[in-house]
């Protein structure tokens, strides 16, 4: 995917100076820098220090359901689903959120507190 010179968008750039600043066990994983990749999706942002959590910034209008329509994989429950069934914990942030940023700094404190997710080495490429 990084060959694809895939760029962060506005809301995945906006989302990251959030992380960086509160949260900076999450790095940008969009353009597969990291080598994440999960059921053949790649994941926002991931959790760098070893625990299974994954972010991903959805697009008011690329992931409504009118969109998506039968693409279910690319929907908030499948998301969530596909990355949960391969053991990892997923957030979404809708890019409508983005406008209040404490809002989205006490949502992601919420899901970093949670105790399902499990710790990882390596690169998965699952």
């Amino acid at each position: 995917l990084s060959a694809l010179n895939v760029k962060p968008t506005k809301p995945e750039l906006q989302l990251q100076a959030i992380l960086d600043k509160h949260f900076s066990q999450f790095k940008y994983n969009g353009d597969g820098r990291l080598g994440v990749t999960l059921g053949g999706q790649t994941p926002d942002f991931v959790n760098i220090d070893g625990r299974k959590d994954l972010i991903e910034v959805f697009g008011d209008y690329y992931h409504s359901p009118e969109v998506l329509k039968a693409r279910w994989q690319g929907s908030e429950l499948g998301k969530i689903m596909i990355y949960n069934s391969l053991g990892w914990k997923c957030l979404i942030i809708w890019a409508s959120e983005l406008t209040d940023e404490q809002a989205v700094i006490s949502k992601i404190k919420r899901f970093v507190k949670t105790k399902r997710s499990k710790r990882w080495s390596g690169n998965p490429r699952i």
